[in-house]
């Protein structure tokens, strides 16, 4: 059970860092919505 907690965790926490990346490039190659 316990590592079934770390995955999920784990793969939130990577979709979380995907999300935040890639608002990061649509800012960087969008200068007019920023």
């Amino acid at each position: 059970v316990n590592l079934k907690i770390k995955m999920i965790n784990r793969r939130a926490f990577g979709y979380r860092n995907f999300s935040n990346f890639r608002l990061h490039i649509l800012v960087a190659f969008d200068p007019i919505s920023h």
